[in-house]
């Protein structure tokens, strides 16, 4: 269902909620800066401030300059586009779980190993402690399956809707 022209407006203004936080956060590290223990730790926070200011002030110039009526969500496409950007959405899922998989997978094999520096996320690490090795692995690849499989269930019927002859009144 297409997103109505005033719900387009909002979500355009809502937009800006993050390169507003990256603002806040860049000039937090700009004037926590001066007040770092040692030269070299305010010159790096004072830095990263500047950086992300910087990096918010970009996405806030580019956002200001996106079109209002745009496509917002798959319902906005015109019908026969849809499929091409679910296929688009496919390939990203599959491509991100991919990644995210391996190097849950590396972290994994890594902490069997002995290191005790890994970083996975919450989910996959209770998994591990309750399950073991094999489905704390398979468990963002799992995820994945399903939001492929949604996603191909979706373009099975934006297809059928295509395919459907319109009636002439």
């Amino acid at each position: 269902m297409p997103t109505p022209p005033a719900n387009r407006k909002v979500l355009h203004y809502f937009g800006y909620f993050y390169p507003i936080l990256f603002i806040a956060l860049g000039a937090a590290g700009l004037i926590a800066a001066p007040f770092g223990r040692t030269l070299e730790g305010s010159l790096v926070v004072g830095l990263l401030g500047a950086a992300v200011f910087a990096l918010g002030g970009f996405l806030a110039w580019r956002h200001s300059k996106q079109d209002t009526t745009a496509p917002i969500t798959l319902g906005d496409y015109p019908l026969d586009e849809q499929p091409r950007q679910l296929r688009r959405y496919m390939w990203i899922t599959g491509v991100g779980t991919a990644l995210l998989g391996a190097w849950i997978a590396y972290d994994l094999m890594r902490f069997e190993s002995g290191a005790r520096d890994v970083r996975v996320w919450f989910a996959v690490a209770d998994i591990y402690e309750s399950f073991g090795f094999w489905p704390g692995v398979l468990f963002v690849p799992a995820l994945g399956a399903l939001g492929l499989l949604a996603l191909g269930w979706k373009l099975r019927s934006v297809r059928q809707r295509i395919r459907q002859p319109t009636k002439a009144q």
